[in-house]
């Protein structure tokens, strides 16, 4: 279930902010119970893991913040947002944060956002970014097709 997948990943980014000292991020999630999407469960912590680290990256200046994370049903498929109280995402990087190798920092690699978007395509899904409008901060949008709870194949 996605509020699993989703727990796994905070509880991944806590282990990690160990290693950050002066950097605490919490995570809320409001995503009801049951929602299943199609794909490898690995695959979507992945997914959630790489977004609540750039959050908490973006953050550490202000030494942290909050990523929040929602969830619904809109017919077969989950639309969900992730979004921060960071800087946000400069206007004139925006249209390329999930081309592969691009990153504003020199000390990455410039490939979690990159996996981000392969691996939502991959599961037949979308994934865009764009600025809060009701403060600073980023919003990651995406969408995925859900299944039926009876498929042991996906989660």
């Amino acid at each position: 279930d996605l509020d699993v997948v989703v727990d796994r990943a905070a509880t991944f980014l806590s282990d990690f902010l160990h290693h950050l000292p002066g950097v605490d991020v919490e995570v809320v999630r409001r995503i009801p119970a049951g929602l299943r999407l199609s794909g490898a469960s690995n695959d979507w912590e992945r997914v959630f893991m790489n977004l609540f680290l750039n959050a908490a990256q973006a953050m550490r200046e202000r030494g942290g913040g909050v990523v929040e994370v929602t969830a619904r049903a809109e017919g077969a498929a989950a639309e969900i947002s992730i979004q921060d109280n960071g800087p946000g995402i400069p206007d004139e990087i925006l249209g390329r944060i999930f081309a592969p190798r691009f990153s504003t920092r020199s000390d990455q690699t410039g490939l979690g956002l990159h996996i981000v978007h392969s691996i939502v395509e991959e599961n037949d899904g979308a994934v865009r970014a764009k600025n809060r409008t009701d403060g600073s901060g980023a919003v990651f949008l995406l969408t995925a097709p859900l299944i039926g709870a009876d498929s042991a194949a996906n989660f």
